[in-house]
């Protein structure tokens, strides 16, 4: 299976008996560890590959054991139960013996997910909403293109901005061909933001910073039609419309968010527990 939208940045999972190898290339990385968003979606993606066919994920969950680096990795099952309707395959990410990610998931006929929870359309058309010094983070953050709805102007303006953020978000390179895919996609665009509403808004230290977990729940609708044979595929590089909002208390802090499409229709929701670092005393860090 391939991870699609960014031609040779993403990598192809090759199957190598009952398990898949991949490989972490430097443009997903920074200082040589991996963005979990990356190894979240490669984890997603390998767990397709045990589900049944034309099976989507209706729930996710990701745990970072330990940073995934550049270079090879392997995706094995840990356990598998097939059903007729829904499957649920956990699987691991192993690097040199070591799990660095587990998933556990739950795959669905497409037909089965939640119809999803209408919300107002927003009122900022991405065409009038300004772009964001976010797109440069990271080398990786170029793939995808952000505009703001209601973002801090600079990273050091999160402390005074609230723990509420808003961004119109898509990917640079073109839509996915199929839903597990935009899915893998999801989860990148979650871990990318989540994790920063609670470290950014503390000014913790980023290098000593991480995200324990992510958790995603999918639903139905214009999306995942889209995303099929049968579908037209309109929507799938459409903006897509992200909400977080994070919290902590101590060292430990709290992210939720919410994708909706253009309609205000809600394509995923997730969850995100953060480590956090002690109060940042220069700029040379940044989280993963």
């Amino acid at each position: 299976m391939t991870f699609h939208g960014i031609g040779e940045r993403l990598p192809t999972l090759v199957p190598d008996g009952p398990a898949h190898l991949g490989t972490v290339p430097p443009f997903w990385a920074f200082a040589g560890r991996a963005f979990g968003g990356f190894s979240s979606a490669a984890a997603l993606t390998g767990a397709a590959a045990f589900a049944p066919s034309g099976s989507v994920a209706l729930a996710a969950r990701i745990s970072f054991v330990s940073p995934t680096l550049v270079g090879p990795f392997r995706i094995e099952a840990t356990d598998v139960r097939l059903g007729r309707s829904s499957s649920a395959v956990n699987v691991r990410l192993t690097q040199d013996g070591q799990t660095r990610v587990t998933l556990a998931s739950w795959f669905v006929r497409p037909d089965l997910l939640p119809a999803p929870e209408p919300t107002p359309p927003p009122r900022a058309d991405p065409s009038a909403c300004p772009g964001t010094w976010r797109d440069t983070k990271n080398a990786f953050d170029s793939a995808f293109e952000r505009r703001t709805i209601h973002f801090p102007a600079t990273s050091d303006a999160f402390a005074l901005h609230g723990p509420r953020v808003e961004l119109w978000i898509r990917r640079s390179g073109g839509p996915p061909p199929d839903a597990v895919s935009r899915q893998a996609d999801d989860l990148m665009l979650f871990d990318a933001h989540l994790a920063e509403t609670v470290i950014e808004g503390l000014h913790a230290d980023r290098t000593r910073s991480f995200s324990i977990d992510l958790s995603v729940t999918w639903a139905g609708g214009p999306w995942i039609r889209s995303a099929t044979p049968e579908g037209a595929d309109d929507g799938g590089d459409a903006w897509r419309r992200l909400t977080t909002v994070g919290s902590a208390a101590g060292r430990i802090g709290t992210s939720g968010g919410t994708l909706t499409d253009v309609s205000g229709s809600t394509i995923a929701t997730a969850t995100q527990l953060v480590a956090v670092g002690p109060p940042r005393s220069d700029e040379g860090g940044r989280k993963r």
